[in-house]
Parts: C-alpha cells; structure tokens; sequence
C-alpha cells in the first residue's frame, strides 16, 4: 500500500488488492476537485473499502458523506466496512444507516403503512406517545457506528423512540449509509440545503439511478381511487360533484396516451365553481378527517380523498419537466427531467457507460481494465428472440430445449414477466428441477426467501432482468456458476416511453433522435442484462458460463460492456460448442446431450 497517499491512513486493509489504489485515487481527487463523477469499474475487487478510504480525509476535515445503495441491506454493508475502518485505524467515524418510519416506529406494524401514512400516524399519537416522550431527554453517545436494526435496539433498550433517536443521530453523522428511495424521498426530513449542498454524496450501484429517480418524482392516481374517494366523500355535494367529472373525463380517455398538462388542469377548474387550489384544500382536510377516523378504529389511515388531492395538487402547480399520461383507468404524473445535483457526487458501478455520466450531468471514468476481468465464456444463440413479433408456443419450447442444456445451479434472468410466463407455459419446470420461480408482486422479504432456498438447494432461478436477484445480490463460491438471458430486456413500447425519447431528443440533445434512443431505451436494457449476466463473477478467480438468449445481442455487441463482447455466436445445431464450455468451464456433465 502506497503510503504517500492522503486516504491511506484509512485503508483497512494490506495489501491492497489489483485495483484499489487506482480505484481510490480517482474518487480522491474527483471529491477534492468538486467533480461530479461517474465510474465504470469491475466488481469483486473491494470498490466500498477503496471508496470509504479515498472519502475519509474530507469527513474528518468537516464534509460530511452520504451514500446510497440499492437497498438497505447494501447501504449497512458500510457501516460494516466503517466499524472495521474505526477498529483497525482508529478513525473514530461516526456513521449510521438510516431506516424508514414504518420500520422503526415500534407501534407501527411493520412494512405495512407507507411513508405518508406512517407520518400522519406519528404526527397524530405523538403527543401521548411513550416513546417520543423518553427521546426529548435523549442524549446521543460519544461514538457510534450502528446500523439501523443497532438504533432501534440501542432506541428501545431506553425505551425512546428508534425513529427519533435516528433522526438525532443522522444529523450528529459524519457518515450516512441509506436507500436510493430514502435518500430520493427524505433527505430534506434530516438536512437542511446549505448541509446538503457541503456534502459529498455517493451513488453504489450508480446505474440505477436515472430510473429511481424518475420513479421517486412520479405520481400516479387510478380510476378506481377515484371511485374510492368519491365514496368518502358521499354526503358533500361540491366534492362528490367534481370527483364524478373527474370520472368522465378519464372514461374519455380510452387507451394510455399524453395528455397536455396545461388542457387537463383546465378540464379540471371547469368541473367545479370553486378555484382548483381551494377544492384541492377542502378535499385534503376531507382526507384527513377520514384518516383520523379509521386510526381511532385501529385501522390503517390510509383515505383515497387525501390520496386524490395530493396527486392533483403537482398537476396544479404547472411542474416543469413532466408528462401526463392518461387513458380510462386513471393517470400517471411522470417525470421526464433529472435534476441536476445540489452537490458534486461519486457514482460507480460494473457497467457504467459514457450515456449514463452523460444522462446525470457528470463526468465518466472509465477504470474496466484496473482490476481482472471475470473469467467469463460468452455465447450469443442465434436462433431465438423475444422480439414482440416471434413471441410464441414454439418459440418459448425453442428456448426451454436450449436451457435443457444448462447445469444446475443456472440464474435464467428474463427480459420481463410476459416473457417469464411463457416459459413457464411451455413446461420449464418440468424440464428443470429444483426450479425456483420469481413471482411478479413478490414482497422484498419473499423474494429474499426464495434466492435463499436456491442458494441452499441449488437447481435453477428463474427471474426477471432488473429484479432483485439479478443485482445487488452475491452469488459467492459458485452458488450461481452460469447465467442465461431469455431476451433483451427493453421497455415494452408505450406512450410513457416516446413521451421520454422524445423529452431528451428535444430537450437534451438538440433534435439527435438515434442518440435520444439511445439513452432513453438501449442503455437502460443492456446495463439490466450486464448486471444479469455478471451474477457469478463477483471475485477475479470466479469462473462462469454467460449466454445471451438473442439474436439481437449480435447487433448490439458494441453497446455491451468489454467482457462481453468477445461472445462467440451458436445455432442449436452447433450446441454441442456451448455444452462442451459448460463442461471445460465448470467442470460439470452437461445435462442434456447435443
């Protein structure tokens, strides 16, 4: 370990391994430089130890960090990495992983209120709230470095409220590990801007940002909450006559199509005497009455009258940057534009690209080569796609005989659910046992259940291309040893899609159509299907099988991250090339002959 380096006193580790050094570096002078940075780099060789050390110098100047991860469970793997930082050099950081209202609120049951409901509930019972009470004389310890199952514990062993001593912590934090969704949707509850805008922020896992962030500023409202809230408020003639024109404007509809934001307000101000902004007041008050209500009968305060007002108060206020879309069963606010930065910010992950830095107003850095690449075998088939038009009985049949010919212990990720149910009518689990099926609507906690059993019994995965299996989760020494992508995993056309090609052709790229496309619809596909495919390789030594299920790949080589490019194309007829891989890779008897 080089030692003239200014983070090196904060490296827990020696010797550093291939990469590290590099990797650190170029987050330590992007952070010292105040540039925005994103960074392709392989997985496996350390890239949170590299990034924590490289950041630590201007945490004990004064800077506080923040990293966001995937999930939670991603962003207490720091605070793991910092309590080792802080045990072997004696750092003395103090850092905490931030969790959500619902889950440390111990009067809550857990994950079933969602933020807003969980606010409400905490606003309304504070008063004579035990817990709340005992934090108003809390005071923080001298050091800590805790995750957030370690706060609710730490919270309740002094029975004060985990959420509140969490809060209090956050804000004493040098370091602050959370979700990409709460680091989206509640910064502002623990920073106040000018804290915000002094921060060093970092993205883990940096591609799935632009899509998180266009989810946590979207909003959607359903004709049947309509119908709901038309309900709660029987009994008051200026709600209930507005809430039905609002029905009859959405029956208009008929198919999903953009709507101008500009004439749906105007249909709106037409359906009542009152000024929009002041129904909009009446029906959230309306809303609060019925939630207060059913949290006297212990039930959940959940009331589509709030929900309607809230969804139509952003229509009001004219936000820049999004797109109606509307059709007969309701309409979704989507947001089109990602602001820029408050700060400067370190984002990295294994299959980053120069569309995506580009995408999120930051530099690239392209570092693929610092570390070894994954052992990979890659074969493309060139006899099978998903495209809409070829999606039939025997193409799916077409595929379940090529993953006949997989091993066991084989992640078969797909381009999306109608995919996955055709193999599954086509009889893949006949073919292939122990099968473990990912279902769509699958709770966090089920899903994790099944990738454990898997893990455990081995046999076949059967999931999507950007659900939880296929990223963020680690497969180590050969619990996953071959990957097969059913499909390219692109967006199903819709009017939501065209109305974002058409926002970046326009708005960001001055009328470029093919490089709109490119950043709207390609990229977000292939950096799915590269996170996939990646599964076993999480260590340089890992050895592994990756095949990419279409012919399209083909055309596409050039878009794919390096260690995929170099794929080698395969009828079934020369399948005896792939099953003879299989076997000189993984040291395993094919399963079915050629």
């Amino acid at each position: 370990m080089p030692s003239d380096r200014p983070w090196a006193p904060f490296f827990a580790y020696d010797p550093a391994r291939r990469g590290q050094v590099e990797f650190a570096d170029a987050v330590y002078w992007a952070a010292k430089e105040g540039r925005s940075v994103v960074i392709n780099a392989p997985s496996g060789f350390g890239k949170t130890a590299a990034c924590l050390a490289a950041l630590l110098p201007f945490v004990k100047g004064g800077r506080r960090l923040i990293w966001a991860a995937r999930t939670h469970r991603e962003a207490e793997r720091v605070i793991e990495e910092l309590k080792l930082i802080n045990a072997k050099r004696s750092a003395g950081v103090n850092a905490v992983a931030v969790m959500g209202r619902s889950e440390m609120c111990p009067l809550i049951p857990p994950s079933e209120y969602g933020p807003d409901e969980a606010a409400f509930y905490c606003r309304e019972v504070r008063a004579t709230c035990k817990y709340y009470k005992h934090f108003l004389s809390f005071s923080a310890p001298a050091e800590w470095c805790m995750t957030g199952v370690e706060v609710h514990k730490y919270a309740l062993s002094r029975e004060a409220c985990p959420y509140f001593v969490q809060r209090a912590l956050t804000r004493l934090s040098q370091v602050v590990a959370l979700s990409y969704q709460l680091a989206l949707q509640g910064l502002h509850t623990y920073f106040k801007e000018v804290e915000l805008a002094n921060a060093i922020t970092v993205f883990d896992e940096v591609h799935n940002l632009p899509q998180l962030m266009r989810e946590a500023g979207s909003e959607q409202l359903t004709a049947k909450s309509v119908e709901q809230a038309l309900r709660e408020a029987k009994g008051k003639p200026v709600l209930t006559g507005f809430l039905e024109g609002l029905l009859t404007i959405l029956e208009g509809y008929g198919e999903e199509r953009v709507e101008d934001v500009a004439s749906f307000t105007a249909k709106l101000k037409s359906l009542s005497p009152l000024p929009l902004v002041e129904l909009i007041n009446v029906m959230r008050f309306e809303g609060e009455v019925v939630r207060k209500a059913l949290m006297l009968q212990g039930k959940r305060p959940r009331s589509s009258l709030h929900r309607v007002a809230s969804f139509l108060k952003l229509v009001a206020e004219g936000l820049k940057g999004y797109a109606l879309v509307a059709s007969k069963k309701g309409v979704k606010l989507i947001r089109l534009e990602l602001p820029r930065p408050q700060c400067a910010f370190i984002g990295f992950s294994g299959t980053a690209d120069p569309a995506l830095a580009e995408e999120l107003y930051a530099e690239y850095a392209n570092l693929d080569s610092i570390a070894a690449r994954p052992s990979a075998r890659v074969f493309v088939l060139t006899d099978v796609s998903t495209t809409f038009e070829e999606r039939s009985g025997d193409m799916y049949k077409r595929y379940v005989e090529w993953l006949k010919l997989m091993p066991e212990r084989t992640g078969i990720f797909t381009a999306s659910f109608d995919v996955l149910k055709g193999l599954l009518e086509a009889g893949v689990e006949k073919e292939l046992t122990p099968t473990f099926v990912e279902r769509e609507g699958m709770t966090s906690r089920e899903n994790e259940a099944l990738i454990k059993k898997f893990k455990e019994q081995g046999g076949y995965y059967l999931g999507v291309c950007g659900g939880r299996a296929s990223e963020g989760v680690d497969y180590p020494q050969g619990l996953m040893k071959a990957v097969y992508i059913v499909g390219v995993p692109f967006e199903e056309p819709s009017p939501s899609l065209n109305a974002l090609i058409n926002y970046y052709r326009w708005e960001r790229y001055f009328g470029d159509e093919r490089k709109a496309k490119v950043t709207a619809y390609l990229m977000p596909a292939l950096r799915k299907a590269a996170q996939a495919a990646g599964r076993p390789f999480r260590s340089p030594e890992d050895k592994g099988v990756v095949v990419l299920g279409d012919k399209r790949f083909t055309a596409l080589r050039r878009y794919l991250p390096a260690w995929l490019r170099s794929f080698k194309t395969v009828s079934y007829e020369e399948r005896g090339t792939l099953t003879k891989a299989v076997e000189e890779t993984l040291n395993v008897k094919r399963l079915t002959s050629p």
